[in-house]
């Protein structure tokens, strides 16, 4: 008797969660979204701005496409990963920038 008194007391409780995990999930699923079109949006701003820079285009080619390996659902470190396209955006679009370090592969210790 006392069992079935436990249940009926944390079924509207248990309800409660599964409608929040619920919610959550949407919500964080609208912010991949948005998050998604921001960068596909960073990436055409880069592609305009690296015409204007020999052999700028295949490196911010390669750098997005390698990024997309990211698991959609690693949420901060693809706004990480926005945040600083960001700011190399911003390099890249300076009109005395010849090179981004950013964009220069790390030469591999041997």
């Amino acid at each position: 008797d006392k069992q079935v008194k436990q249940r009926s007391r944390s079924e509207p409780v248990r309800a409660e969660l599964r409608q929040a995990k619920v919610v959550f999930k949407t919500l964080n699923e609208k912010k991949q979204v948005k998050l998604s079109l921001q960068v596909l949006a960073l990436y055409r701003q880069f592609l305009r701005a690296g015409q204007d820079k020999p052999g700028f285009l295949p490196r911010i080619r390669d750098e997005f496409r390698e990024n997309s390996r990211i698991k959609k659902t690693d949420v901060m470190h693809i706004e990480y990963l926005y945040r600083r396209g960001q700011r190399q955006l911003e390099q890249l679009r300076n009109a005395n920038t010849k090179q981004l370090g950013s964009f220069s592969k790390p030469k591999e210790r041997g």
